[in-house]
């Protein structure tokens, strides 16, 4: 019996380092190079929510990071829209209302004509907007609270070559997303290990 369970237990890591680590031309087109892929995962293993990657240079696959964390708090996916060089993805607050209209956050990237990520963009209610910038991102000693982004006030992260701004533009706030030009993290492409 005990050679059973034990052989249960292995079974799964046996077939996970035995799987096809092929890499097609399919999977480029998705999330870019092999190495890229690792790179994202790791960088969602050791974040907080896991959701979390890097956006700028990398594949348009990326913008939906800050959409399935808000899936996972309390949004539901309401509508993409999608032009050349742009995707635009609309969520909805959870919840019943009567006589308001719920919360919507409106995510925007744009591409270039590879398909990767050049900049992008976060619109909502304070209260949403906050929460992302401080929980999706990691904490930061500075940046800790809500009540820290009160209209007029701006704050920035860096994450992993990204700069993230937390504005307020015409008594709207909005995260952008856009190349840390203080942080030099190259896009890993093919590696002679791939």
């Amino acid at each position: 019996m005990k050679k059973i369970v034990i052989t249960l237990f292995l079974l799964p890591t046996f077939f996970a380092y035995s799987q096809d680590t092929i890499w097609t031309k399919s999977n480029t087109k998705i999330y870019g190079s092999k190495a890229e892929k690792q790179q994202q995962d790791m960088i969602a293993n050791v974040s907080a929510n896991h959701f979390l990657c890097r956006f700028i240079g990398f594949k348009q696959f990326y913008d939906q990071g800050i959409s399935e964390f808000l899936q996972s708090n309390g949004y539901s996916f309401s509508d993409a829209i999608n032009k050349p060089g742009t995707n635009v993805y609309i969520l909805t607050r959870n919840g019943v209302y009567v006589g308001i209209k719920p919360a919507k956050v409106y995510i925007t990237f744009y591409h270039d004509n590879s398909e990767r990520i050049t900049s992008g963009n976060v619109k909502g209610p304070l209260s949403t907007l906050a929460a992302i910038f401080l929980y999706y991102w990691p904490q930061d000693a500075i940046w800790r609270s809500s009540d820290q982004l009160k209209p007029g006030v701006s704050a920035i992260k860096h994450c992993y070559g990204d700069l993230i701004s937390f504005k307020w533009v015409n008594n709207q706030p909005i995260i952008l997303i856009s190349k840390d030009p203080n942080v030099t993290l190259p896009v890993l492409q093919e590696t002679t290990a791939n």
